[in-house]
């Protein structure tokens, strides 16, 4: 099987683009964490694209990597209104614990674990006898470990890169949450679509 097929390198190039971009932005801005978190997305986006060529993933999975990439990136080097996308408010949702839902963050944590849970979901339906249980189940808790994976990665930026606002307890409590939420309905959409290769 050919892996770079037209497709194949609209999409990588799509995705250097917008790394190499954010890269030189938050270079010069001086914003040197989001130098970690773009390296790491670069590495595991590219172990991503060699299994999915390997196991024959429709490149929609990818594209769903690709695009959680770039939301993530931007959420950390687009201003607005003087403050990072990460933080703006995107529909204010009144609760009784005083805490800020739904964020541009919310939205991005969820969208990620569900498409790890997905293409996890893909990947095993094609790879492993599981029952239709059991890969909900692995693809729910890849989604979650990866979500969680997510938050050491913020953890170690916190206390190695001075300046770094990633956020307290509540914010890391709040992003495991939606990383479930995520994982459940990436994993749910797997059973629904997804079907065993022949």
């Amino acid at each position: 099987m050919k892996a770079f097929t037209p497709a194949r390198l609209i999409l990588l190039f799509f995705t250097a683009v917008y790394i190499v971009a954010a890269i030189i932005y938050v270079t010069k801005e001086g914003r040197f964490e989001f130098l970690i978190y773009a390296g790491i997305f670069a590495l595991l986006f590219l172990a991503a694209f060699y299994i999915a060529v390997k196991y024959e993933l429709p490149i929609w999975m990818l594209w769903l990597l690709s695009i959680l990439g770039a939301l993530h990136l931007a959420g950390g080097w687009v201003m607005v209104k003087g403050d990072v996308l990460y933080n703006l408010v995107l529909i204010p949702i009144p609760n009784w614990t005083g805490l800020t839902i739904w964020k541009y963050d919310q939205l991005v944590h969820p969208y990620g674990a569900a498409a790890v849970a997905l293409i996890s979901y893909a990947l095993l339906a094609r790879t492993t006898p599981l029952t239709r249980t059991f890969l909900f189940a692995a693809a729910f808790m890849i989604g979650n470990g990866a979500g969680a994976l997510n938050e050491v990665v913020e953890f170690i930026t916190k206390i190695t890169v001075p300046h770094t606002d990633v956020g307290g307890y509540y914010n890391t409590a709040l992003d495991l949450f939606f990383n479930m939420l995520g994982s459940i309905i990436g994993a749910a959409l797997g059973l629904l679509i997804i079907r065993r290769k022949s």
